[in-house]
């Protein structure tokens, strides 16, 4: 059994979710363009008329939350003071104002993102580097001897393979939790086994402008029974 190629692949298709600042406590954010979570050509144009623009250091960074609903609810600075007024404020607005409705979903979802006023105004989502394995090796001879434990417990597995979606929050220091099936494998006894052997997983954390910070991710683990 190999989830060496299975496991980078998926951190950086699904895992890199956007960005969950540590201090929040709940959200299951998902990474993407800007042009995805904005209507960034609306935007860039109300910021090129900004009475910011006269500040070449306004750069700011924001958590846009949508609520399950799917309809942005709320706008907040990323790693900085609240601004009650003024230019930050009236950036707050137009992202607030055009960010794009997204499905339902169960929970609520986070995305940063920096905006720069200006003739030449600026959106991007912050710099960041995804968080990294670094006990692969353990955690394939983990899946093997968990694989080996279900098929002798289950015959009729034998022959077969199972690949179970893990999703996970990584904290700030790497450490997975809250860890959870999605959707449920149907096999509670592998279920079981996946939660332990993700229970396992250590990472380097994901960094954004050179902090670490808590992250959701998902992951696939496979199982082949022999």
């Amino acid at each position: 059994m190999k989830i060496t190629r299975i496991l980078l692949p998926a951190l950086a298709a699904l895992a890199l979710p956007a960005l969950l600042a540590a201090q929040e406590p709940a959200g299951a954010p998902a990474y993407e363009s800007v042009s995805a979570t904005v209507d960034s050509a609306v935007v860039a144009g109300e910021l090129a008329r900004l009475a910011a623009a006269r500040e070449p250091a306004a750069e700011w960074t924001f958590a846009i939350t949508w609520p399950p609903s799917g309809i942005a609810s709320r706008v907040q600075m990323y790693f900085s003071r609240q601004e009650p007024a003024g230019p930050q404020a009236e950036v707050a607005r137009i992202l607030l104002a055009n960010a794009r409705r997204r499905p339902p979903a169960r929970e609520p979802q986070i995305v940063a993102i920096t905006a720069v006023p200006g003739r030449r105004a600026v959106l991007r989502v912050p710099l960041e580097s995804q968080p990294v394995p670094l006990n692969r090796r353990a955690i394939e001879r983990g899946i093997a001897r968990a694989s080996e434990r279900l098929v002798r417990a289950d015959s009729g597995l034998r022959a077969t393979r199972a690949v179970v979606m893990v999703r996970m929050r990584l904290g700030a220091d790497g450490v997975p939790g809250g860890i959870t099936v999605v959707p449920p494998a149907g096999n509670p006894e592998i279920e079981q086994e996946a939660v332990r052997g993700a229970e396992l997983l250590r990472f380097r954390p994901a960094m954004i402008e050179g902090r670490p910070v808590a992250v959701w991710i998902q992951l696939p683990l496979t199982f082949e029974f022999r």
